[in-house]
C-alpha cells in the first residue's frame, strides 16, 4: 500500500530544492504522492519565492504564540496517519521541532547529534547522492508501508 510521502527541509535556493525533488522521487518508489514543506527564516520573502506545486513554504507565521500550528493547510498535511515526515536536514531549528511536536505522521530522518528523534532513524546515512532516501524506500519496502 502506498503513502505520502512529506518531505522537510531548508529553503536554500530553486536549484538545490530541484537536487532535493530528484533525490526523493528518483529513489523512494513506494510513494502515493509527494509534499514538500520547506523552512525559511523570513515570513516576508515567501512572496518572493517561486510558487511550486505540492511545496508549502514554512515559517513562524505558520505557529501561534504556544508553538501549535495556525494553518489550516498545514494542520491537513500533518494530522493525516496516512503519511510519513521524511526530515531532509542535518541540523534541528525551531520549525522542525514545531512539526515534530504536532505532527501525527511517522518521522523519519537520519541519525545524528544535530537532530532530533524520530520515530526511525537511520545511523551511516546522509542526504549526498540520496543514500537516506534509497534507504527509507528499502525500509517501506520491507514493511509495505
Amino acid at each position: 500500500m502506498k503513502k505520502r510521502i512529506i518531505i522537510i527541509s531548508e529553503w536554500k535556493s530553486e536549484k538545490e530544492f530541484q537536487q532535493l525533488k530528484n533525490n526523493v522521487e528518483r529513489n523512494i518508489s513506494s510513494a502515493e504522492s509527494f509534499y514538500y514543506l520547506l523552512t525559511v527564516n523570513q515570513p516576508k520573502s515567501i512572496a518572493e519565492l517561486p510558487q511550486i506545486e505540492q511545496v508549502y513554504y514554512l515559517s513562524k507565521k505558520d505557529f501561534n504564540l504556544f508553538g501549535k500550528i495556525k494553518t489550516p493547510k498545514l494542520t491537513e498535511v500533518l494530522s493525516t496517519s496516512k503519511g510519513v515526515l521524511i526530515v531532509a536536514m542535518e541540523k534541528d531549528n525551531s520549525l522542525l521541532k514545531s512539526v515534530l511536536k504536532h505532527s501525527k505522521l511517522i518521522s523519519v530522518g537520519m541519525e545524528q547529534e544535530t537532530l532530533s528523534k524520530f520515530d526511525l532513524s537511520f545511523s551511516d546515512s546522509s542526504l549526498s547522492e540520496g543514500k537516506l532516501f534509497k534507504q527509507i524506500n528499502n525500509y517501506l519496502i520491507k514493511i509495505q508501508l
